[in-house]
């Protein structure tokens, strides 16, 4: 099919996905869901409408089980397989996925952030990303720069950063544009983004899609499912799931594929069809060449939207079969659209507010001066060491390493939402404990090899890819 479709490969994902614990795990509990399968198959053999989705499931985790073992494990592969086909392009993001306006009164770990991320795609993948997801659409004037030095050729932003940039771009958000320094920004489409997204009026809500939170791991006997079980005696979810939306009352329906497959069919066709209304409304405007920027979180098509990923393919085989929309990423169209009207982008993110509330209140604000503090003793550091043995370098790569873990985005969200909050501030404290302890290493001279092999040990990422700690002092 001539369909092409963007996906963001974030460094920290691309470490998880290449590493041999995680992938003996993952094969692991494979084995477990195949076994589980082979079980819920003779349990539901009297259940009716259960039955059948039993055997779905089990059919599923036997073909994805299969699929693991053909490519090796070997996930990332597989997607670098599809870009050299040419069926994806694959973009990156920085390293940790840290929100970049934040960090642009601490350029070292700005450029840090963004070298990494950019080292470790070019490492993995065999060539320079053009595309970068700025994390969380997180946008500021002044990041152009330090995004323009890491080679970045276009980057998403959130509907307002176009729509109130100066001057605005005509037809926006369904126009690209320039920055001053010549890099391409594209910014999303919120008709498209409300019906694949929205909770109330999105497509995932349908009362035929398979419901996230029915699954054996809580409604079946815990001696039953517990080898499925996340730990002993803790229940949680298996992926075995049987029951449909439905409505928003507790009570749940059998799922039914076939109906949930159909039901895809006429989202993918009413998706197509608002888009064809959409680009011709613009067209008839005036607008030369419009372009549909549709960015989402991937966790949606799958995991919380189960359909999701036939979702996806239902629409590349709709709009091929209809002919009159295309499917591109922002490269292509970059490359074939006409000139393009320079502007500065506004400030901007997709978070609450449409601004950086969401990482930045009351609730988390502490780990920005804990951050701050870090930065600045970095660059203390590096600057006393500019003539480094082995071990220094050692010692500061981990610092490096420790910094950026702590620059998570993810850590002030936690915090802000409440979802693991405890997790997030342990590990916010624990990546700055290991980075002060290496730092009162480096400044009382008193290196100990043993303790900074075994702090590189625990946090192996980013080998090869790390950003030099000299970027603290230099460009």
């Amino acid at each position: 099919m001539p369909a092409r479709i963007t996906v963001s490969l974030s460094p920290t994902l691309v470490a998880m996905l290449d590493d041999s614990l995680l992938r003996e795990r993952f094969a692991k509990r494979l084995e477990e869901m195949e076994a589980l399968g082979e079980q819920e198959r003779f349990r539901t053999g009297w259940l009716g409408e259960f039955k059948e989705a039993a055997e779905f499931h089990a059919d599923r985790v036997d073909q994805l089980a299969r699929l693991y073992r053909e490519i090796g494990g070997d996930i990332a592969g597989a997607f670098a397989e599809l870009a050299k086909s040419g069926v994806v392009e694959l973009i990156t993001t920085a390293a940790t996925h840290a929100l970049l306006p934040f960090l642009l009164d601490q350029p070292g770990s700005l450029r840090a952030q963004i070298v990494t991320g950019v080292n470790s795609f070019r490492r993995r993948f065999g060539f320079k990303p053009a595309g970068f997801w700025v994390p969380e659409c997180a946008f500021a004037p002044a990041l152009e720069t330090a995004l323009k030095a890491g080679g970045v050729r276009w980057f998403v932003l959130e509907t307002h950063g176009l729509n109130a940039a100066e001057p605005r771009p005509p037809f926006s958000p369904l126009t690209p544009a320039l920055t001053p320094g010549g890099i391409g920004v594209v910014a999303r489409d919120p008709e498209s983004a409300q019906q694949v997204w929205s909770r109330e009026v999105g497509y995932p809500g349908d009362p035929a899609y398979r419901e996230f939170y029915r699954d054996v791991g809580f409604d079946l006997d815990l001696d039953y499912v517990e080898p499925c079980l996340p730990a002993p005696k803790v229940r949680g979810f298996t992926g075995f799931k049987y029951h449909r939306v439905t409505g928003s009352t507790n009570e749940k329906q059998p799922y039914r594929r076939a109906e949930a497959m159909a039901t895809v069919q006429r989202h993918a066709e009413h998706f197509i069809t608002a888009r064809l209304r959409q680009l011709d409304a613009a067209r008839n405007a005036g607008c030369a060449a419009p372009l549909v920027t549709a960015p989402y979180d991937a966790e949606l098509f799958g995991h919380w939207w189960f359909e999701g990923p036939e979702f996806l393919d239902a629409v590349a085989r709709t709009a091929a079969k209809e002919g009159r929309l295309k499917l591109v990423t922002p490269t292509d169209h970059l490359q074939s659209a006409p000139e393009l009207p320079v502007v500065q982008p506004a400030a901007s993110s997709w978070g609450e507010g449409g601004d950086w509330r969401l990482w930045l209140n009351s609730s988390n604000a502490w780990i920005q001066e804990e951050l701050l503090a870090a930065d600045r003793a970095m660059t203390r550091i590096v600057a006393t060491c500019v003539a480094a043995d082995e071990l220094v370098e050692r010692a500061l790569r981990q610092m490096t390493r420790e910094l950026l873990l702590a620059q998570a985005s993810d850590w002030p969200f936690m915090q802000r939402t409440g979802t693991n909050s405890d997790f997030a501030r342990g590990q916010v404290e624990l990546r700055l404990s290991r980075f002060r302890s290496l730092e009162t290493m480096l400044s009382t001279k008193r290196l100990n090899s043993a303790a900074i092999t075994a702090i590189e040990a625990e946090t192996p990422i980013f080998a090869g890819t790390l950003a030099d700690p000299a970027v603290w002092i230099r460009g």
